[in-house]
């Protein structure tokens, strides 16, 4: 609610526009692209407000417009609303796996050459946009909660804004992965990524190794034998050694768990600790590797960074990776043994 009422309170601010002036328009807040029977179908999530005594109420509404062609299917959502379409604040852009299946750099080149949408938004990829837009929610939209589930859990990063991901798409340098929306229980749930080869959805992963490696997140616990180890802070760099590129992953992490044979009074169990959270995050690490490029995905970019540095082209990559992971003693188990 505080949201809305702040976004509508600066409109009037810029002295553009008047409350009856505001009436007359129709904010989206996302807009949600499917696929089906070789039409588009835009639908535009339109904000609305009622009265309620003296509260208001915040809910949205579906706009939609379909054709065999992009932009018509874009005009005639817009015509399907008798009041002027304001598209300059959205903040999300859905795509359903039928959409993405077909090719989504259509629909980005259109929303980055229309002058009139923002490119200030997250991309996203559900299985049934009716079905998560349909959600029952108090007093809220479905734009403000998946963006606010992301923003949650996620660090800001250029990986998804829009024209990052337009260039990766146009250049070739690396492989994309879009945040995937699941419905678990009238609830919305973001524990997978969409993995594209080009602009094409090829198949759904867990998002664990792409926050940790893609994005800029450093609250992830690795676990080995028992033993927690929560990364609070880390730095990844590539190098190119001996026509390998090695990727070395350093940083600190605090212990959240121990088993039976580690005794944190011990200075020498940090040093055992380090070892197996290091040996566990490698592990992972290749594992994710080894799968996504048994693919051809290439989500790293790692035959990019080849390139810069070699000016050779490669088709198979090598690489190794090396982990030193620092435990710090202030985690939160060592406080507790010495409150």
């Amino acid at each position: 609610m505080k949201k809305i009422m702040l976004f509508i309170f600066c409109f009037l601010l810029t002295g553009c526009y008047d409350y009856q002036e505001l009436n007359d328009l129709s904010i989206v807040s996302s807009i949600a692209i499917d696929y089906k029977e070789e039409e588009y179908i835009v639908n535009l999530e339109v904000i609305e407000t009622t009265k309620e005594g003296s509260s208001t109420k915040l809910s949205s509404k579906l706009i939609h417009g379909s054709n065999s062609n992009l932009i018509e299917a874009f005009n005639n959502a817009m015509k399907n609303t008798n009041k002027k379409v304001y598209m300059e604040h959205i903040k999300l852009l859905v795509f359903s796996e039928d959409m993405a299946k077909k090719g989504i750099l259509p629909i980005i080149d259109y929303v980055i050459r229309n002058t009139k949408i923002s490119s200030n938004y997250r991309m996203v990829v559900t299985k049934d946009i009716d079905k998560l837009y349909n959600l029952e929610i108090e007093n809220d939209i479905v734009s403000n909660l998946i963006t606010d589930t992301i923003n949650y859990g996620i660090e800001p990063t250029n990986t998804d804004n829009v024209d990052i991901i337009a260039s990766y798409l146009v250049t070739n340098s690396k492989d994309i992965s879009i945040p995937y929306v699941d419905i678990d229980d009238k609830s919305i749930v973001i524990d997978n990524v969409a993995v594209f080869e080009g602009d094409k959805l090829l198949y759904i992963d867990n998002n664990r190794m792409y926050e940790f490696l893609i994005l800029d997140s450093n609250d992830i616990n690795f676990e080995n034998d028992g033993n927690v180890v929560n990364i609070n802070k880390k730095d990844i760099k590539y190098e190119v050694k001996s026509n390998k590129i090695v990727i070395t992953i350093s940083g600190f992490g605090k212990v959240m768990q121990v088993n039976d044979n580690i005794n944190l009074e011990i200075k020498d169990s940090y040093a055992i600790l380090e070892k197996l959270i290091n040996s566990k995050i490698e592990d992972e690490v290749t594992l994710y590797l080894d799968n996504t490029l048994e693919k051809d995905i290439d989500l790293l970019g790692l035959k990019n960074i080849y390139y810069k540095n070699t000016k050779d082209k490669i088709i198979d990559i090598e690489y190794e990776v090396k982990v030193d992971i620092k435990i710090n003693q202030n985690g939160g188990i060592y406080e507790v043994l010495h409150d």
